[in-house]
């Protein structure tokens, strides 16, 4: 039990712990329960959650579990028992009728990962739940607070009425693409590769024959004068990246899903607008990017030729409920039109380019004439089954200001940020129409106009052109992320200020659960160096590194799980890295060593596949929640017996392959990173 001291006292049931508590259920104390209860019980539940998220939108697991803390206003309480009910309403309490689920008395000292018992529950539907709980004397503490969840789109024919559409038909988009790869293999040969590792971000995009800018995509719709709004939710898939607008509102942030093997799973989003909606005509705008979901960029990890490799394409339904019981539904279909965006290239690991002159001012706003804009097309589905993403998005957290900025020769200007981070440079400028800037982002910049590294140069960059407004534009990247402490501008007109650029940090975001402090500023600097790596490597997925490849290295979850767990609300980072490798299991008979990955990602030995398992058990041990064991152990004996027989036969159960101790002493420069003694140590004896 832990126990925090201040005005009160406040009791939360250790998870590990709870998660052995005995369970009896009485269904029928709850009715025998009088409205005038004797004496107030002596605890009360608090933080009350839903699939470890308070009032979550988008469920889609149909039986999802509660939790709870408990407060006191005096020492030695504990929780007997509890009851909760679930119903529709926010006033579902004093409304019997419109309960779904009662739990009844149940005698348990658990107050963590209580999975639902009810009636089923419906899908895009809104319910509230709240639970009281009995101390040791008996007593009956009232009903808390009452939590919401909404729960997601249960099946596929929940989607009724969407369709994938795309601002290009598939197979003509596919064929300019191709004949952009031909282009290339033409002119680079074998060094196509080398091409897109050194050549500024410039270079690529201007490269004949271009590719077409991001497509920017616009339905209008009505809500009736009189209707009043009870909810509107909308769920949203746009592969590989998305932004979402309603009536002139951005409403999501851009690095978004989550990447996955979307041959296996898609993850769409939920998003409660009910807000930004008002009577008359309303506007739905979404920026579409390429993502992992259709990668340019041509190097060693093949995620070009990606089996799902496609056009930018978008899935949306908006389900409006209001005050009069009636419903409507907006839908991604033939209704909605398509035109160019500024974002003339971007690419997650290829930088971006975008021409402020080819804004469309107001494209997201009624009233807005869309009468040049085009139809869209209806595109093939991805082959992966839809998935809801609770975990939570990737989006800026925090900014930083610049702590330095240097004029190295003219119109360049060099900024130290003062600490290294993941997201981007915010640029801010005036300057003529056609003004071309470049922003470069680097770790520990090079001398010289090289400022970044060659491998580097077009992973850490974006181009913008001015408008030449005569007012201050700003920019920044839509569709890819830095890793930087200092940041180069070059071309930029005038001279820049410490006012000119502005720091995002942007990752999956994680709340912040730990702290650790003491007396000695060493390892203070050290838990905060910690802090900052941590969150610089997770964007979706765990990553050995947000500039370079920004690959799943698996290894991570076994290096850096158990801090992460420490420090940050997880769980539900590391459920979603688990069902990537079940996807990745499923479609390749075995697990590789990076997770996800478009082609697999190798054959893994346990020194690095393993972190799946390790990560499991770990997550188990620290949130005491049994699915994520019954989730992946079934995969893991399968996964074993593969190792068992196929990489340890005939070798005296010794496994022979993988990448080993990465890099080896004495082999770095060289492809020997297992070192002399081969993969055999860390493979076996890990």
């Amino acid at each position: 039990m832990i126990i925090q001291t201040s005005k009160r006292l406040t009791f939360g049931l250790a998870l590990g712990a709870c998660a052995i508590a005995l369970t009896t259920q009485q269904p029928s104390a709850c009715a025998a329960e009088p409205k005038a209860m004797r004496q107030e019980a002596l605890i009360a539940p608090e933080n009350v959650k839903c699939e470890y998220l308070e009032n979550p939108l988008g469920l889609d697991n149909p039986r999802p579990r509660f939790s709870w803390t408990l407060t006191s206003a005096t020492r030695a309480q504990m929780q007997r028992a509890y009851q909760i009910l679930v119903g529709e309403g926010e006033d579902f309490l004093q409304h019997p009728e419109r309960w779904v689920w009662d739990s009844g008395k149940v005698w348990s000292d658990r107050s963590v990962h209580i999975e639902y018992g009810g009636k089923p529950l419906l899908s895009g539907r809104t319910y509230f739940w709240a639970v009281r709980v009995w101390d040791g004397k008996g007593e009956i503490s009232p009903f808390g607070q009452a939590g919401r969840f909404t729960m997601g789109l249960l099946r596929a024919a929940d989607w009724s009425g969407a369709r994938w559409i795309s601002a290009k038909d598939e197979p003509e988009y596919l064929a300019a693409l191709k004949a952009r790869r031909d282009a290339e293999d033409r002119a680079y040969g074998a060094g196509v590769d080398g091409i897109y590792l050194n050549s500024p971000i410039w270079d690529l995009y201007a490269f004949e024959p271009k590719l077409d800018p991001a497509p920017l995509l616009r339905r209008r719709f009505q809500i009736p004068p009189g209707k009043m709004i009870e909810s509107a939710m909308l769920s949203i898939c746009g592969l590989g990246y998305y932004e979402l607008h309603v009536n002139g509102a951005k409403i999501s942030g851009t690095v978004n899903p989550a990447r996955s093997d979307y041959d296996k799973t898609v993850y769409y989003m939920t998003h409660d607008v009910s807000k930004y909606l008002n009577a008359g005509e309303n506007v739905l705008g979404v920026i579409l990017g390429h993502g992992f979901y259709n990668m340019i960029e041509r190097g060693t990890f093949g995620e070009s030729e990606a089996p799902w490799t496609g056009e930018p394409k978008l899935l949306l339904k908006l389900h409006v409920r209001y005050t009069d019981g009636t419903e409507a539904y907006i839908v991604s279909d033939d209704n909605w039109k398509q035109t160019e965006s500024a974002i003339l290239w971007n690419d997650v690991r290829a930088g971006e380019v975008y021409d402020a002159r080819n804004e469309r001012d107001g494209w997201d706003k009624p009233g807005f004439d869309d009468g040049s804009w085009q139809p869209i097309h209806q595109t093939p589905a991805p082959k992966g089954g839809m998935a809801a993403q609770i975990m939570p998005p990737v989006r800026e957290t925090m900014t930083i200001r610049p702590v330095k900025v240097t004029e190295t020769s003219p119109g360049v200007f060099v900024y130290d940020m003062g600490q290294n981070f993941s997201g981007w440079a915010r640029l801010k400028v005036k300057g003529p129409a056609g003004t071309k800037v470049t922003v470069s982002h680097a770790e520990q910049p090079q001398g010289g106009e090289a400022f970044i590294p060659g491998e580097m140069r077009r992973r850490q960059q974006y181009v913008c052109i001015l408008k030449g407004t005569g007012e201050e534009e700003i920019f920044e990247p839509h569709f890819n992320y830095y890793a930087f402490q200092y940041v180069q501008v070059k071309g930029f007109p005038g001279t820049a200020t410490l006012d000119n650029i502005e720091g995002v940090v942007v990752h999956t975001d994680m709340k912040q659960i730990g702290k650790f402090e003491c007396a000695n500023p060493l390892l203070n600097r050290l838990q905060t160096n910690v802090l900052w790596t941590l969150q610089n490597i997770i964007h979706g997925y765990p990553q050995d590194c947000p500039h370079r490849e920004k690959n799943g290295w698996a290894d991570y979850n076994t290096l850096a799980a158990k801090s992460q767990v420490w420090n940050f609300d997880s769980v539900l980072f590391f459920e979603k890295w688990m069902r990537d490798c079940r996807d990745q299991f499923e479609k390749c008979n075995g697990l590789g060593v990076v997770v996800p990955h478009s082609r697999g990602g190798g054959t893994g030995d346990p020194a690095w596949a393993g972190a799946w398992a390790v990560c499991s058990w770990r997550n188990y041990l620290y949130y005491g929640d049994k699915k994520i064991l019954k989730d992946n152990y079934e995969t893991w004996k399968q996964w074993v017996e593969i190792i068992r027989t196929k990489q340890a036969k005939d070798q005296g159960n010794l496994i022979m392959t993988g990448i080993g101790d990465w890099v080896a002493p004495h082999t770095y420069g060289r492809w020997a990173p297992a070192g002399p003694e081969g993969p055999a140590i860390s493979s076996s004896s890990y």
